[in-house]
């Protein structure tokens, strides 16, 4: 599990579910606890109405932090 990299994962859905996030953020790598592998990025960006980018670990944070009420 050493070497592998984390990184950061924006997604922007464009829908009209209420109630249905709009953007998700995923940190990427490190564990491998997710369920499934994550595509690359221009697989997610061929589907209409996703828009998937890499973000800074700073950018994940500060998002992070402001839904835990600004902690």
């Amino acid at each position: 599990m050493f070497g592998v990299r984390m990184w950061y994962l924006r997604v922007v859905w464009a829908h009209e579910f209420a109630e249905e996030p709009v953007e998700s953020l995923s940190e990427v790598g490190g564990t491998g606890l997710g369920e499934v592998p994550v595509p690359p990025l221009a697989e997610i960006n061929a589907q209409r109405g996703f828009a998937a980018s890499r973000i800074t670990g700073d950018e994940f944070e500060q998002v992070w932090r402001q839904a835990l009420g600004g902690q």
